[in-house]
């Protein structure tokens, strides 16, 4: 099981497959910008399977949730990034990864109780 953990405590589960393609999306997102500190976190997300933002600083879980808010929109849109994984490539996985952003991002958008 994947997790996102956003910094209101909104907690996004999914498959790992899904978290690893959301966290491989972002870090092609941050690699230009040569963000050490972020691509670092990415590596530890992806060990753990867990993106925690609620545990981060506040000024790295603010560029993490900037990025990660710009790579689910571009996902739900159908706007890649950049070229899709071998997994992604596949018409049924693209539309379940597609659907499973969509729910994160319906968190992402949606204020906390």
């Amino acid at each position: 099981m994947g997790l996102v953990v956003l910094r209101n405590g909104e907690v996004w589960k999914n498959g790992n497959w899904a978290l690893r393609e959301l966290l491989n999306l972002m870090t092609d997102e941050f690699l230009p910008e040569r963000d050490g500190e972020a691509l670092y976190a990415l590596v530890q997300a992806e060990a753990f399977t867990a993106l925690q933002l609620d545990h981060e600083e506040p000024a790295l879980a603010d560029r993490l949730e900037k990025v990660l808010l710009r790579v689910v929109h571009a996902v739900v849109d159908g706007r890649l990034p950049v070229q899709p994984s071998k997994i992604l490539q596949d018409p049924r996985s693209m539309e379940q990864f597609r659907e499973s952003m969509r729910e994160l991002l319906k968190m992402m958008m949606m204020p906390i109780r």
